[in-house]
């Protein structure tokens, strides 16, 4: 089994600038440590948001806390799905918090490596796996 490319945040800006020149072959892209820190940077013409999908029991714990990242730093949230079955129990599709940051690509890589660090306590040296 390939083992996934790994990057630490600082590349972060590296990987969203060949993400806008259409060089992943992917229409969103999303980096975790761990499996349930994983962040998806989704492009809206120009600009980004940054999604958060509540597939497992442990992600749930980390709604409340995006959602006061989003506010204290002024972006609105809003919640969707994509209809993925999440692995805990439950009748509904897994829920998406989507923070719409109207940011470019710069942005949204400073507000990335944030949410790493303020939210799931990362560091500069957290390797994250790139995830389609």
């Amino acid at each position: 089994m390939p083992m996934a490319k790994q990057i630490k945040i600082t590349a972060l800006p590296e990987l969203l600038n060949k993400f806008e020149n259409g060089d992943l072959d992917a229409d969103f892209f999303g980096i975790t440590s761990n499996g349930t820190d994983c962040i998806y940077f989704v492009q809206e013409g120009n600009l980004y948001a940054i999604e958060f999908e509540v597939m497992t029991e442990e992600q749930k714990l980390w709604i409340d806390k995006l959602k006061t990242f989003a506010q204290q730093h002024h972006y609105k949230t809003w919640m969707t799905t994509y209809g993925n079955q999440p692995a805990y129990h439950s009748s509904e599709p897994a829920p998406v918090l989507r923070i719409i940051t109207e940011s470019n690509a710069a942005q949204t890589a400073s507000i990335g490596q944030n949410i790493m660090m303020e939210v799931f306590g990362n560091n500069e040296q957290t390797l994250y796996d790139i995830v389609p």
